[in-house]
């Protein structure tokens, strides 16, 4: 499994981001509502985005650059939502920046096993 993650974690976290942006960025209309919260969908996909983007960075600054790049992505997405007919809150970077929290402590945490 660990060579399996090791080899794939970065094309999935580009494939994460990339299904990120679409889905932000898209009419409301468009989207098929989950029967979940707005702030946990956020919460989720910015903590799966965390795992696959810092599994394969071994050291501090490299795990620091993702992590500012991944809350950037976050941030920008937000400020632009408005010229796409949705509404950039910041409750919803808030949600981000958890998730991105969450999935950094679970990626130091399975290193630690």
């Amino acid at each position: 499994m660990k060579q399996l993650l090791s080899a794939h974690s970065d094309k999935v976290a580009l494939m994460a981001a990339f299904s990120i942006v679409v889905l932000s960025l898209m009419p409301p209309s468009d989207i098929h509502q989950v029967a979940t919260s707005d702030k946990l969908n956020h919460f989720i996909a910015y903590g799966v985005l965390a795992v696959f983007a810092l599994y394969q960075r071994r050291s501090w600054t490299g795990a620091m650059v993702v992590v500012t790049g991944i809350l950037a992505l976050g941030g920008a997405i937000e400020l632009i939502q408005p010229g796409f007919q949705r509404s950039g809150e910041w409750l919803d970077f808030g949600a981000n920046f958890a998730g991105v929290g969450l999935g950094a402590a679970v990626v130091a945490a399975a290193r630690l096993t």
